[in-house]
């Protein structure tokens, strides 16, 4: 077999096939082996370097940023790079483009906020929790 037509993601050898006259002993038309021999020729071609090739970049991410909120909700946020397999730099985005881009940015503690945490303290238990000005406001005199 020659040599494979590519390194890997799937090429294509190739051989000579020929009709052999054994008793002349000389090379003699392939119409001739078609005729009168019982099985058909060998393969001239086969597939080889079937395993998919090393992609030329991939996607890199940084860690996660701190939540912008401690609770009710906030943002936390990475950079996301395309990077060259081959030299380890920055590489444009289109090398990329056959694998989906990580995500960048997620919500993050959704928990409610409880703003009078702690507030009954303050106001001696004489108060009510304003969820609008996000305080404990106490009663007169407290």
């Amino acid at each position: 077999w020659g040599p494979c037509s590519v390194a890997c993601g799937g090429g294509v050898q190739q051989r000579p096939v020929t009709c052999w006259n054994v008793t002349a002993n000389l090379e003699v038309d392939a119409a001739f082996c078609e005729n009168y021999l019982p099985e058909p020729a060998p393969a001239a071609e086969q597939t080889c370097a079937p395993a998919l090739c090393a992609p030329e970049a991939r996607w890199s991410t940084s860690g996660w940023s701190p939540c912008s909120a401690d609770c009710g909700g906030g943002v936390t946020e990475r950079t996301c790079e395309c990077i060259s397999t081959v030299t380890g730099e920055a590489a444009d985005e289109a090398l990329c483009a056959d694998w989906p881009k990580p995500v960048t940015s997620e919500v993050c503690n959704t928990a409610a906020c409880d703003f009078c945490k702690g507030g009954a303290e303050t106001c001696s238990g004489r108060g009510t929790c304003n969820t609008t000005a996000q305080a404990c406001e106490c009663d007169a005199g407290y």
